[in-house]
């Protein structure tokens, strides 16, 4: 069953060439570590989510996600990516982040 991990952001005004350059990178870095599907989604009819950006990465199974974020946490170029990014004017704001796992229902 599929597994999904979904990032919620709210870009920061005048910030969404920024963010979604930094999302291009992220994307390039992930696939490079075995990310299956890298999904970048503008919330455009979401009642008071309207205008932010959901960002989500596949996974066949928990335990490639497992792997993957294995990877992810020791990658020199994700580390330096991710701090980066965070710093004291980062292009958005993290409103969420989960794990989804797909459920059979028949």
């Amino acid at each position: 069953m599929a597994v999904i991990g979904v990032t919620a952001w709210k870009i920061r005004p005048g910030k969404n060439q920024e963010f979604f350059q930094n999302c291009a990178k992220a994307k390039a870095i992930q696939e490079r570590l075995g990310a299956q599907s890298v999904r970048v989604f503008l919330n455009t009819f979401a009642g008071p989510s309207a205008g932010t950006v959901t960002y989500a990465i596949e996974h066949e199974t928990a335990e490639a996600q497992g792997a993957f974020t294995d990877k992810l946490n020791s990658d020199p170029e994700w580390q330096d990516f991710w701090h980066g990014v965070n710093n004291s004017d980062p292009s958005a704001e993290m409103i969420s982040n989960s794990l989804i796992a797909e459920v059979s229902i028949g």
